[in-house]
C-alpha cells in the first residue's frame, strides 16, 4: 500500500463511517481503536463476518474509492498481491488513534445525553476522534501535546477558576452519581440531599450541588498509557466545573466496596497542573 497526499483542509478534518472506519483499520492492520465498538460486526464462531455486513464493507469500500482515500487499486493475479494507495493523511489520523503512546477520554453528562472525545499522539501529530452522529467518526489533527492540551482546556472550560475555601469531604460514589443526575433534572434540593447523606459536609453539598446543575464540564477525564509490562492503565478523575468554579472527584480507596469519591475544590490551574504531569 502506497500513500499521496491531499488538500490542506483534508489534512486536519477527516469523517468516515464505522463501515469505512473499519476499512481503513484492517488497511492498517490495527485490531482496535479507542471508542469503536466492533460489536456489529456480529462475527460467527468461525470468526467471519455474515454475508449482509460483508455487502456493507464492500459498499464502504466503493466509497473511499469514490472519495478519493483509496485509489490505484491493482487486483491480485497469480504474480502479484492486491496493491492500492491511500493518503498520508489519512493513514497518519487513523493511525495515531489505534496505535498511540497514551490516550485521553473526556466522557462528559449533559442535558441531551453523553459526550464522548478521545484524544491521541503518537511521536508528533495529536488527533482529535469524536463521534458528532451515530456510527460517524470525525478525526482532526492538532499540534501534538500542546494541541491536545489546548483542547482539553477548552472542552472543559478551563481559564481562570479559583480554589474555593471549602471543606473536602467524602462520598459514596452512588450518591454523587444519583446527584448529578438530579441536578441535570433541576433537582438541586435533592441532589443536595443525597450528597449529604453521602457524608460531604454541609457547605460543600450545597455548593456542589448547585455547580452541578450550572456546569459547563461534568464527567471524567481518563488518561491511558503503557506501564513498564507495556499494559494500558488508566488514571480517572471525575469534574464539576463551571465558569467560576473546579471540583474533582477522585476515587479514594480504589478497589475497595462500597466505593467512595474524595470530593474537593481546586483550582483550574491546579487541575490542568495535575494533566499535565499525568500526561506521559
Amino acid at each position: 500500500m502506497t500513500t499521496h497526499t491531499l488538500s490542506q483542509k483534508e489534512l486536519i478534518d477527516i469523517s468516515l463511517s464505522r463501515e469505512e472506519l473499519y476499512v481503513v483499520m484492517r488497511l492498517l492492520k490495527a485490531q482496535a481503536l479507542p471508542g469503536f465498538d466492533l460489536s456489529w460486526l456480529k462475527r460467527g464462531l468461525d470468526g467471519l463476518v455474515s454475508d449482509d455486513i460483508r455487502q456493507e464493507l464492500e459498499v464502504a469500500t466503493n466509497a473511499l474509492i469514490a472519495r478519493g482515500y483509496i485509489t490505484d487499486v491493482k487486483p491480485s493475479s497469480e504474480t502479484s498481491p492486491l496493491t492500492m494507495s491511500m493518503p498520508s493523511p489519512l493513514i497518519a489520523l487513523v493511525g495515531t488513534c489505534a496505535f498511540a503512546n497514551y490516550n485521553v477520554l473526556l466522557a462528559l453528562h449533559t442535558k441531551q445525553g453523553q459526550r464522548q472525545m478521545y484524544l491521541h499522539q503518537l511521536r508528533e501529530p495529536g488527533v482529535v476522534h469524536t463521534m458528532p452522529l451515530p456510527d460517524i467518526h470525525q478525526f482532526e489533527a492538532v499540534d501534538g501535546r500542546t494541541g491536545i492540551l489546548r483542547v482539553i482546556d477548552a472542552t472543559l472550560g478551563l481559564h481562570k477558576q479559583t480554589s474555593l475555601v471549602l471543606p473536602a469531604g467524602k462520598a459514596l460514589v452512588v450518591d454523587v452519581q444519583a446527584a448529578r443526575d438530579a441536578a441535570l433534572a433541576g433537582r438541586v434540593d435533592e441532589a443536595e440531599g443525597l450528597l449529604l447523606r453521602g457524608g460531604l459536609p454541609t457547605v460543600t453539598a450545597q455548593v456542589l450541588s448547585r455547580a452541578m446543575k450550572a456546569a459547563t464540564a461534568l464527567g471524567a477525564i481518563s488518561i491511558i498509557k503503557r506501564n513498564e509490562d507495556g499494559e494500558p492503565q488508566a488514571t480517572t478523575l471525575a469534574l464539576v466545573i463551571t465558569p467560576t468554579m473546579c471540583f474533582t472527584l477522585a476515587d479514594d480507596a480504589p478497589g475497595t466496596h462500597p466505593a467512595t469519591f474524595l470530593v474537593q475544590p481546586v483550582s483550574a490551574e491546579a487541575l490542568q497542573r495535575w494533566i499535565t504531569d499525568t500526561l506521559p
